[in-house]
């Protein structure tokens, strides 16, 4: 079986990244540049760019953007985004791209996937495609999934691989952005239908939602909304925590005194430039795992909780947590969020010793810790 490889997936809009679910109701997630850094240090297989609004805005993809990208990163990275012609192609990849995804295009002027193909190799080319489930079948979906084509997907990636397409991002609407899991019946579908590479997207959450992919030798992982997820309870999902989460609000919390009062940093005065160097360096630690606790209900980041260090010899981890949020505490998330790490080191990570700090008089942490 081929390696699993892991294909973090930055949606551009405006020169920054976003994220969103189904599609819609899109936030900033940082600079795509310094996003395309952090997840080349944690050792990404590859990186997708995909500027959601060229197509339905017929303007070029930011080639500078590419340009700085490529140059500060040493991973091969896909490009897409109203890609229109082979001068777009050409353009993109002398800017620095490895390969070139076609959405819109694909559908609109077919032929572009077979020029393509025949310039820059079949390597070069691959077919993205927007789908959402009607009944029993698939539809493709193009201009940033605003406009239905009523083109079966499965017949759509055969003739576009047909064509010369050298691989397929296939991207689920009805799952984007909802940690659901992704669309395992379709992408088993298209697999077994073409003889290129097949690359799921949409809906990944967990590492076991990445395993349940259905084991196909030519289905590889990608996700945008929670590329570096790693676990979820009902209420919850916990994920690394990210630069764009050090937001005012997040100074706030540690700012507050109520917040801090048992926490070793209670002393310091904190600001975004301490805060993002602090969570830039705990995102490097290779032995701990510094999660953000993100209520699934609006999608809210209330708080972090960190295991680690861990002790891979003698098999021992320490957890700490933060609930930052204050309307959140007294809801039980902060005994919930210790419960599955909990078992995700004992369970997960074979860790033998758990160790929680707790001040005696931290009546809420106790309760935590006790449950």
């Amino acid at each position: 079986m081929l390696k699993t490889r892991i294909i973090p997936k930055l949606l551009l809009k405006n020169g920054r990244n976003v994220k969103g679910r189904q599609f819609v109701e899109l936030r900033d997630t940082g600079h795509p540049v310094t996003n395309a850094r952090i997840y080349d240090a944690q050792g990404a297989d590859e990186l997708m760019f995909l500027d959601i609004d060229a197509s339905v805005e017929e303007r070029h993809i930011l080639y500078t953007v590419i340009s700085r990208t490529a140059a500060e990163v040493f991973m091969p990275f896909c490009v897409g985004g109203g890609v229109k012609s082979v001068d777009d192609i050409r353009r993109l990849l002398l800017a620095g791209a490895d390969k070139i995804a076609i959405n819109t295009a694909a559908v609109e002027a077919p032929a572009l996937v077979e020029a393509g193909a025949r310039i820059f190799g079949a390597q070069c080319i691959v077919l993205s495609v927007d789908f959402r489930r009607h009944g029993p079948a698939w539809k493709v979906y193009t201009h940033g999934g605003r406009s239905a084509t009523g083109l079966d997907v499965v017949e759509h990636v055969r003739r576009a691989v047909d064509s010369g397409a050298g691989e397929v991002l296939l991207t689920s609407i009805d799952r984007d952005g909802t940690s659901q899991g992704y669309d395992v019946e379709i992408t088993r579908t298209v697999a077994d239908a073409v003889r290129v590479p097949v690359i799921a997207s949409g809906g990944a959450g967990t590492l076991q939602r990445l395993h349940a992919r259905g084991g196909h030798q030519r289905a590889r992982l990608m996700d945008t909304a929670h590329a570096t997820c790693l676990i979820e309870t009902p209420r919850l999902y916990l994920r690394d925590v990210r630069l764009s989460d050090v937001t005012d609000r997040y100074a706030g919390w540690m700012n507050d005194a109520e917040v801090t009062r048992y926490m070793e940093t209670r002393f310091a005065a904190h600001t975004i430039d301490s805060l993002w160097a602090y969570v830039e360096m705990m995102r490097h630690k290779p032995d701990t795992y510094f999660l953000a606790i993100v209520v699934r209900e609006g999608d809210r980041h209330i708080g972090n909780i960190k295991l680690g260090p861990v002790d891979q010899v003698h098999r021992l981890a320490d957890v700490a947590l933060m609930i930052g949020d204050r309307h959140s505490w007294g809801h039980g998330y902060a005994t919930e969020a210790i419960m599955v790490v909990t078992g995700y080191a004992f369970e997960q990570l074979g860790v033998r010793k758990l160790t929680a700090g707790c001040y005696a008089d931290n009546v809420g942490s106790r309760r935590a810790f006790e449950k």
